[in-house]
């Protein structure tokens, strides 16, 4: 609508939601500042039978918060009152009126955000009529650079915001400013949601319990004494549920002489997606193969005997499912040797050959124990020769050496005629005789031992 500058116009804010009852909304409306400010906040006729945060307005800003909340069983149909706000002219132009953010949750338990859009409104603001200015300057303006920052959304759950995982349970954390006096957060599967519940002390941490498998959005924002501050926004990914069951397809059958069977599987996850299988075989160790790998595939070489396969196919988040079957590798048949018929002639001339054969061996052994036995007769006739030349030697050397003694002996003994011996000298005398016997007989014995073993 058109109005004067200078003037005051009332602003009505409706809520509906024919489908479904809902029991809280929330909302940031923006005005233009140089154009209108808020002269007052009207909760008369409310829907509203509490109010999480008293309905507020910051003109420095150009902002209205309202958080409200409708007790059992909530509110169904159109056009359901929230609240109304005065405001007066400033200047002429266009004022345009929107909402920076707002949310209607459903009477459900969850909270779910069934917001599907948001009003607005524009009124045009003639400069006929405008009062006539007085001597008081205009306040200034409050700066709005004290606002809070967007907070810093982290999980200990779910910490990557591009991976899956499989928990329902998840928790969030951010670190809280010593100015913050009160947080507002929200979870539901609106990207760019801005968060409704308010906690009037403020905290630093949430924990949302039993989460359904999809994709989440927490949303979080900041009021400290300068208002309320920009909204962050953190996703997780949830997936609880495995993939889809499969079989193990045998192409060669599951009976197969083939080392390397072929083998056909593959299955789907309708959320996060397949990631890899694992696949073991028997007591060898598992090896895992990509997604894309699936479907047909030759296993590694395999002995013979019965083989038991387990298959774990997983998603992103860490699900899996499996599936095992048996096969056998068939030890390969030996080659039989089959024997041709062959002509008569042939197998005639065959034993010819044997025969022959046979005898060239028999005629070169003989040769060979003649040829070992004339070498033996050639050894023994040159040992027999040595020890000939050697017992010769021997005796020369011996009657030598007996005869030296036999002399010492009558030297001995003709001393003794001349004077007596000392006993010293008799046994000197008597000793070197017996030695003398004893050594020959030695002496011949062993020459006569070694010609007889070269007879």
């Amino acid at each position: 609508g058109s109005y004067t500058a200078g003037s005051s116009l009332t602003l009505n804010v409706y809520v509906s939601s024919a489908d479904q009852a809902m029991n809280a909304a929330s909302g940031v409306i923006s005005f233009p500042n140089d154009k209108l400010e808020v002269v007052s906040l009207s909760k008369t006729g409310s829907i509203f039978s509490l109010w999480v945060q008293e309905p507020s307005f910051l003109n420095a800003a150009g902002t209205v918060n309202f958080e409200g909340i409708v007790m059992n069983p909530g509110f169904t149909g159109a056009s359901g009152k929230i609240l109304s706000i005065t405001f007066r002219t400033k200047a002429a132009g266009s004022a345009p009126l929107t909402f920076s953010s707002g949310s209607v949750l459903a009477n459900d338990g969850k909270g779910t955000n069934i917001l599907a859009s948001l009003g607005s409104a524009s009124f045009s603001l003639e400069v006929s009529g405008l009062p006539a200015q007085t001597g008081a300057a205009p306040a200034p303006a409050a700066s709005i650079s004290n606002l809070p920052k967007a907070p810093e959304i982290y999980s200990e759950t779910h910490p990557d915001s591009d991976k899956w995982y499989n928990k329902k349970i998840a928790k969030f954390n951010w670190d809280l400013p010593k100015d913050i006096t009160a947080v507002r957060l929200l979870i539901g599967k609106i990207p760019d949601a801005v968060p409704t519940v308010t906690y009037s002390s403020a905290i630093s941490s949430k924990t949302v319990e039993d989460l359904e498998d999809g994709i989440w959005y927490f949303h979080a924002r900041f009021r400290n004494s300068a208002g309320w501050g920009e909204t962050s926004h953190f996703k997780i990914q949830i997936d609880t549920e495995p993939p889809e069951s499969f079989e193990i397809k045998f192409a060669d059958g599951k009976e197969t002489e083939n080392s390397r069977p072929t083998i056909s599987f593959e299955t789907t996850d309708t959320l996060s997606g397949i990631d890899y299988y694992k696949i073991k075989i028997a007591d060898a160790e598992s090896f895992l193969i990509s997604a894309a790998a699936a479907g047909v595939y030759n296993l590694p070489p395999q002995s013979p005997g019965k083989k038991t396969i387990v298959i774990q196919v997983y998603d992103k988040a860490g699900n899996f499912t499996s599936a095992s079957d048996e096969f056998i590798i068939k030890a390969a048949a030996k080659p039989a040797i089959v024997e041709e018929e062959r002509p008569a002639w042939l197998k005639a001339s065959s034993w010819l050959i044997v025969l022959a054969v046979v005898a060239i061996t028999i005629s070169a052994l003989f040769y060979f124990l003649w040829h070992l036995w004339q070498r033996f007769l050639r050894t023994k006739k040159r040992l027999q020769k040595e020890v000939r030349d050697v017992d010769r030697s021997l005796r020369g050397a011996f009657n030598l050496l007996r005869e030296d003694i036999r002399r010492q002996v009558k030297l001995l003994e003709r001393t003794k005629v001349k004077r007596q011996l000392t006993e010293a000298e008799e046994e000197i005398i008597t000793r070197l005789k017996q030695d003398l016997d004893e050594t020959e007989r030695i002496v011949r014995k062993e020459i006569e031992d070694v010609e007889k073993e070269l007879k």
